[in-house]
């Protein structure tokens, strides 16, 4: 019998009032299918000139694509409108409105998914479009160093994979259930995180798109964010994602995902993975989960003066602080867990908040240099704060 033919890819690209930037989107993409793809894009009632620009595009033959125009119920709607038309056996590329796919770029993704029907997708890196002088201009991201550990792990940190640079099989977005309807930001991320738990990923060397940084609002209609508001609207979003990562995902899962380091079971491998979850939870702001977990840890090491914080833990503590965390704008929950800092042996207490403060001086002069003054103090407030715990008496009693 001869050999199946490879699965088709449907490009997905859900849109709402990006008349000046749609353009250059579908003439990255199209010119990078083969026969049997398609294209549909998804209008979540823009009221800007989109409509009539894709019309314009679809009459001309310009673009042979499928066009849907809902009203405005936010991207997840549309994606998930979008994906009930795509059939099991295809391949599915999600394509943000505002960015621009890499010649190539879709090849790329999908030549391993037809050499191997195991994984569920491909992903790879991205780079910056910005505006200088009045041009678009690519820059690196810095962004992409994930450590040698489960993808999984590294995403539960930070969301450095993106749509546009994912390739992903459509029965994976039926095994993981639809885009979350009541994330209006973040839902992008909630995909990715449930996708990468569910199913093996295999990375794709290089860039394959421009992730476009621009100063236009984001989300859909009465959830639109201005560019200023980014980072509290992710935050207030990834904080009901993470509240749903700490109620659902059993301990073990976490003990499972640090074991790889080399721990033996037991208390070794306890104190490595609530270490690791503390770490994800301070970076989402969770203060009180990443507080409890610390203050568990520290809980297991007195009677055992052997036991040493390892380099992946101490790590782990590193990236609270680090770029693209929530810590610094909350920072005025983060007491409990600079509260169970000062449990640990100490010894071990001097480590970790050398650890925890590591990512701080960077921070200010970035700030600095910025004229952010703001972030300047929260930096200043927060080495204030690590500060206080390092001299602390070591409390009698554990957090509650």
């Amino acid at each position: 019998m001869a050999d199946a033919p490879p699965p088709a890819v449907t490009v997905i690209v859900p849109t709402f009032n990006r008349e000046a930037y749609i353009a250059e989107t579908l003439d990255s993409v199209l010119p990078q299918l083969r026969p049997g793809d398609d294209v549909l894009v998804v209008d979540d009632g823009s009221t800007d000139g989109t409509p009539a620009l894709i019309g314009s595009g679809v009459g001309s033959g310009r673009w042979p694509l499928r066009y849907l125009r809902q009203e405005n119920a936010g991207k997840s709607v549309a994606l998930n409108r979008a994906l009930a038309e795509v059939a099991d056996d295809r391949l599915v590329w999600i394509v943000d409105d505002d960015d621009v796919a890499m010649a190539g770029a879709l090849e790329r993704m999908r030549r391993p998914l037809e050499e191997d029907a195991e994984p569920g997708f491909t992903f790879g890196h991205y780079d910056y479009l910005v505006r200088e002088g009045g041009d678009w201009v690519t820059r690196p991201t810095p962004v992409f160093d994930h450590p040698d550990e489960p993808l999984h792990l590294s995403l539960l940190r930070r969301c450095f994979i993106h749509q546009p640079g994912m390739l992903v099989r459509r029965r994976c977005y039926a095994a993981v259930g639809p885009f979350d309807t009541a994330l209006r930001r973040s839902q992008d991320y909630d995909m990715i995180l449930r996708l990468s738990r569910a199913f093996r990923g295999l990375e794709v060397p290089g860039p394959l798109f421009h992730q476009r940084q621009h100063e236009g609002q984001r989300g859909a209609g009465e959830a639109a964010v201005a560019a200023e508001d980014r980072a509290r609207a992710w935050m207030r979003y990834d904080a009901l994602i993470f509240e749903r990562v700490h109620a659902d995902y059993p301990f073990d899962e976490f003990r499972a995902m640090v074991r790889p380091r080399g721990h033996a079971e037991g208390a070794d491998l306890d104190v490595a993975a609530r270490i690791a979850r503390a770490g994800v939870m301070a970076r989402k702001a969770q203060w009180g989960h990443a507080a409890n977990d610390v203050a568990s840890a520290a809980a297991l090491l007195p009677d055992r003066p052997s036991r040493r914080l390892t380099p992946a833990e101490l790590w782990d503590l590193s990236e609270v602080f680090g770029w693209a965390g929530h810590g610094l704008i909350s920072l005025d929950d983060a007491r409990p867990f600079f509260h169970a800092l000062a449990r640990l042996p100490r010894r071990e207490r001097v480590r970790a908040l050398r650890a925890v403060s590591a990512r701080l001086p960077q921070r200010l002069r970035t700030a600095l240099r910025r004229k952010r003054r703001d972030e300047a103090m929260l930096v200043l407030r927060a080495a204030a704060l690590a500060g206080r715990s390092l001299l602390a008496r070591r409390p009698r009693a554990p957090y509650e």
